[in-house]
């Protein structure tokens, strides 16, 4: 990966082998998660923990976690103890033997999101392949 980018100084890659990531853009926290290894309910006070400096500094907080292939989102600011907005996302990946095997079918979206400095989502942009594709 290091090497497709190596030229580009926009890019940066993260080759941490952590299972959780996050990153600070002003007041937001921007964290990641493959979503298996917790649930998704539990991984704000994960964050809060492992990144308790980032935490404490941010007024917005977000994570992005996959794993289960369909889209889930839970808002828990100013309702819930956890301070995090989590995301899960679907999948882009069409659907394999194995999934039909289980009988799981998931629409196939991508979604991007923007978030503001100061701590906000800005903008969601959402991309289905089997529409535009």
């Amino acid at each position: 990966m290091m090497r497709a980018f190596r030229d580009n100084p926009r890019v940066i890659v993260d080759e941490c082998i952590r299972q959780y990531w996050c990153m600070l853009f002003g007041k937001t926290l921007i964290a990641a998660q493959h979503g298996d290894k917790a649930k998704l309910e539990q991984i704000p006070m994960i964050f809060a923990a492992d990144f308790a400096q980032q935490w404490g500094v941010t007024t917005y907080r977000v994570c992005h976690s996959g794993h289960w292939h369909h889209e889930k989102t839970i808002l828990s600011q100013g309702r819930e103890l956890t301070g995090m907005y989590m995301i899960q996302h679907p999948t882009m990946e069409r659907r394999n033997a194995w999934a039909a095997d289980k009988g799981l079918i998931a629409a196939r979206q991508l979604a991007g999101h923007t978030y503001h400095e100061k701590g906000a989502l800005v903008t969601t942009l959402n991309y289905n392949p089997d529409v535009f594709g």
